[in-house]
């Protein structure tokens, strides 16, 4: 029995995928939409035919055959996704199973709704995957314990509630004391209502952060140009360039040959392999200022890696290999300025003479015995926690036959190498030309846009917006407190935490690595670095300690977790590998404890490198 139009709409409202859209989409698919009916046997489409249409089995079940078995059955699901990816053909038959009933949906309507870089032509990958592996697409979440219970409404409603409640009893309070200017009571209160909008998930990051600053624009608070300093700031071109960069190192292929490179050399036993994998992620870490790219980009070497070495998939070895990987992409990220994006969050409120004493090659230097005490710790910790050394047997003929199906490096390779060797030599040089690291980034970042490597797609889609505004915004907030005086102000009232910082500073350590960790269970990784450096580095600088070490210990101790949703790049690493099917998740999470001590005693074994240098 045919449906209409309007029931037509409400089917696809409810298909799997296209449920995420906008009505205004959906309502744009619509008229190209046309049903199918089709008896017991009968073909939709077969492998090799134009991908020009995607179907939605609406009742009824469709078989996909290849290699002469069949390899899914769908029902009230999508087939043919390779219209919506723009595959070129089909590579598998569907068949129909009974009486079936579908709704198709030519490439012209999919483009309306899964354009290039859309969530949507991402689902639609995941979908036409699980087709062939025999696994159901999951959607990556990433939620606080807060933001885990969104789909309750009451507690999304409660945090709207809480956002404008709390401020107003603060307003109430304010009033009552002489303590604060007007501009001053303020500041607070809108800076409140910010912490609670991030404190409850309710929005993305960024919101509560344009909201700040757009209440002290509209209020008054301060000057406009101290409110929008931070995105004039040289840490937000910095982290624009360095974006950039790893957008186009990613997208050219350059780093995948490197790491096929090195295998070539590589003794096949899995202690060597595992300090491979851990060593590549930490020559990444540098260079791609994203632990979620580090990751997205080892993931699926770890994999070839696994199935090559022919280890047991949830095995010792195989959790061993995962988290060699894990670690490498993640655990040296504070050591190197240019490794993740909260290091330029605390890199743009230190104070603009320690922004210049503490370039790149300065920051590591600093930043030097931490991270050697933290490999020999991890080295000893994964002796410990791994305590076999499996011998592998894998083909040096299948990594010959990687490197020669790559060729020679192309055109985009080579630009990629050359700007990251100008970025590099420009760091190392920067005391003899005097130019700023953020302009040589900008410099780099004009080098590959200009010549094309960078298309405008790309850098519309590849550069992470979001987190750039969030970084402005942050650099803003702690500008205009600054300019209120605030900061000093609030050095009064965290007296028990002010104190130990200039009279006993290995205390000081313990109690804001306590801290932290407490607050990092509610409050995700970059909010948590925000406030406490937003507070602490202005009172450093008045408690005659250098700022740059409170911001490290911040920026080392915030990465530490205990459960998967404290970390977002670790939730994609499991959803990357499916989950547990490729590694132990309990020998990883042990391993991430043992590296959380690994953190807080790297920090006082460095104390003494610390004085050496005059940093404490």
């Amino acid at each position: 029995m045919a449906i209409d139009l309007k029931q037509m709409a409400q089917e696809l409202r409810r298909a799997p995928i296209l449920s995420d859209c906008s009505v205004q989409e959906l309502a744009r698919v619509v008229p190209y939409a046309v049903e199918h009916f089709l008896e017991n046997g009968q073909a939709l489409f077969q492998s090799g035919n134009p991908a020009l249409t995607l179907y939605f089995v609406r009742r009824g079940k469709v078989q996909l055959w290849a290699g002469g078995r069949v390899i899914a059955e769908v029902e009230h699901g999508f087939v043919g996704e390779e219209a919506a990816v723009s595959s070129d053909y089909y590579m598998a038959d569907a068949i129909a199973v009974d009486n079936t009933e579908v709704i198709a949906l030519p490439r012209e309507a999919i483009t309306k709704v899964a354009g290039v870089g859309t969530p949507t032509i991402d689902r639609f990958y995941a979908s036409l995957l699980s087709h062939y592996s025999g696994q159901p697409s999951r959607e990556l979440e990433h939620r606080s314990p807060i933001s885990q219970l969104k789909r309750n409404d009451w507690v999304q409603s409660c945090g709207w509630i809480l956002s404008v409640v709390i401020p107003g009893i603060l307003y109430l309070i304010l009033r009552e004391t002489a303590e604060f200017d007007w501009n001053s009571q303020m500041f607070l209160i809108v800076l409140t209502s910010t912490i609670v909008m991030w404190v409850f998930g309710m929005v993305p990051e960024f919101i509560p952060g344009l909201f700040c600053i757009l209440s002290l624009l509209i209020l008054d608070i301060a000057p406009s140009e101290v409110i929008l300093s931070g995105f004039a700031s040289g840490s937000f071109f910095m982290a624009l360039s360095l974006f950039g960069l790893g957008a186009v190192l990613m997208g050219s292929g350059l780093t995948y040959r490197l790491v096929l490179w090195l295998s070539r050399f590589i003794p096949k036993t899995e202690s060597w392999y595992a300090t491979a994998l851990f060593l590549t992620g930490l020559a990444m870490t540098p260079i791609l200022p994203s632990a979620n790219g580090r990751i997205g980009l080892l993931s699926p070497i770890l994999t070839d890696t696994i199935d090559a070495t022919g280890v047991k998939p949830g095995g010792k070895a195989a959790s061993h290999l995962a988290f060699a990987t894990f670690s490498g992409a993640s655990l040296l990220s504070h050591v190197f300025l240019s490794s993740k994006s909260a290091n330029f969050v605390v890199y743009g409120l230190l104070p603009l003479q320690v922004q210049q004493q503490f370039s790149w090659v300065y920051w590591l230097q600093a930043s030097l015995v931490v991270g050697i005490v933290t490999l020999v710790l991890y080295f000893i910790s994964t002796k410990f926690l791994f305590s076999n050394n499996q011998a592998f047997e894998i083909s040096q003929q299948q990594v010959e036959a990687q490197v020669e199906t790559l060729g020679p490096l192309s055109s985009q390779e080579w630009i990629s190498l050359v700007s990251t060797i100008v970025l590099l030599l420009g760091i190392v040089t920067a005391s003899i030309h005097k130019i700023q690291l953020p302009w040589i980034g900008l410099g780099v970042l004009f080098l590959v846009l200009s010549l094309g490597i960078l298309k405008k797609n790309e850098f519309r889609t590849q550069i992470d917006w979001p987190f750039l505004i969030l970084l402005g915004s942050l650099v803003g907030i702690a500008e205009a407190m600054s300019y209120l005086g605030l900061d000093t102000h609030f050095g009064g009232y965290l007296t028990w935490l002010s104190d130990s910082m200039s009279s006993n500073f290995p205390l000081f350590i313990f109690l804001l690595s306590l801290t932290i960790l407490v607050v990092r269970f509610v409050i995700p990784n970059t909010t948590a670095v925000a406030i406490f450096a937003t507070i602490l580095i202005p009172m450093a600088e008045s408690n005659g300690v250098n700022p740059w070490i409170v911001g490290a210990i911040i920026l080392n101790i915030s990465d530490a977790w205990f459960f998967p949703y404290q970390c977002s790049y670790y939730l994609q690493f499991q959803e990357l590998l499916d989950k547990q099917q490729l590694f132990n998740e309990r020998l990883i999470l042990r391993g991430n404890f043992l590296a959380t001590l690994i953190r807080f005693f790297s920090i006082y074994l460095s104390l003494g490198y610390f004085r050496t240098l005059g940093i404490l």
